[in-house]
């Protein structure tokens, strides 16, 4: 406040309405009533990572990235000091408080995000807060039926094979920017004999999402004899698991001017996947196409079914 000499910091109270916390006499002001509140959130730029800028509106319209403490209220000045406007839908409402001068023409504060890539490194996992949740309920991956509607055992071989897909997660809250270019330099946890270990280092790129895929092919070749007029189901299953893993980094931004700036970051690591992959084997059934008496006749042998069982024998 230029008029005052004082020194005022964006603030809000416990019911998100915007307040200028007064750094000398330690208290938050109001800018409606200018009543004194006791308790309140600051607005931070941790170790200054983010590039703040102050843009004119035009067209009576917010600007984009537009900083706000909640609920429609953004951050403004004009040539005096600073204020806060209260919008809704739409285009600009009516500023809250405005220093004297022209109460047409000021700035919003916004977020520079003019962002040519960002990495995260150094990343350190605390294992022993990660948590496995193992789905108690097997799915079935792949499903293969063999079934023997002659009166002779036969052999039957089935290639089940079937393309599962883990997703990675890594939610670093609003120090990642999604939709620009994130690298990725770090260890993965996986599920080792029922506890967590780590990988050796990989490089992950994310674009447009805070995750990013993997496919793998599960495959297996069974052989099974069926005996006469029985069947057989066999079928590779496996068990949804889920880990997530606290974790501690850094993260680097550079600008398009070429600017780099860097911080620390506290995230969680998520992986969705399926594993525990087992090929199973069924009892045999009865076939539902065996009927209680079959005869067939075919050049002078003749077959005779009953129920299960099954004779043969040449004329």
């Amino acid at each position: 406040d230029k008029t005052k000499g004082k020194t005022f910091y964006f603030a809000r109270d416990e019911n998100c309405f915007p307040c200028f916390f007064d750094s000398t006499d330690r208290v938050c002001y109001y800018p409606v009533s200018y009543v004194v509140g006791s308790q309140a959130a600051f607005l931070v730029n941790k170790d200054n990572f983010e590039i703040l800028e102050w843009k004119t509106n035009e067209y009576s319209k917010i600007p984009s990235l537009s900083v706000e403490t909640c609920n429609g209220i953004f951050i403004i000045r004009n040539e005096n000091g600073i204020g806060y406007l209260s919008t809704g839908k739409g285009g600009v409402g009516q500023a809250l408080v405005l220093p004297e001068g022209d109460t047409l023409n000021y700035q919003f504060l916004i977020v520079n995000h003019d962002i040519e890539n960002q990495f995260i490194s150094s990343i350190d996992y605390d294992l022993s807060q990660g948590a496995i949740d193992i789905s108690q309920s097997p799915q079935i991956l792949r499903h293969y039926a063999a079934v023997n509607n002659d009166c002779r055992p036969i052999k039957q071989q089935a290639n089940l094979e079937k393309s599962v897909e883990k997703v990675t997660t890594f939610q670093v809250g609003g120090s990642l920017t999604v939709g620009i270019k994130t690298e990725i330099i770090a260890k993965v946890p996986f599920l080792a004999e029922s506890k967590l270990e780590l990988s050796g280092e990989v490089s992950l790129s994310l674009s447009y999402s805070s995750s990013t895929s993997d496919k793998s092919v599960h495959s297996v070749s069974m052989t099974v004899d069926v005996p006469p007029n029985h069947m057989c189901n066999m079928k590779i299953t496996g068990n949804s698991i889920v880990t997530n893993v606290p974790f501690t980094g850094v993260i680097t931004r550079t600008f398009k001017n070429k600017e780099v700036r860097t911080t620390s970051v506290s995230g969680t690591f998520n992986a969705q996947e399926v594993g525990e992959i087992r090929a199973i084997v069924d009892r045999y059934l009865k076939s539902p196409n065996c009927s209680s008496r079959v005869t067939v006749k075919s050049r002078g042998h003749i077959s005779l079914c009953h129920r299960v069982l099954c004779c043969s024998f040449s004329l």
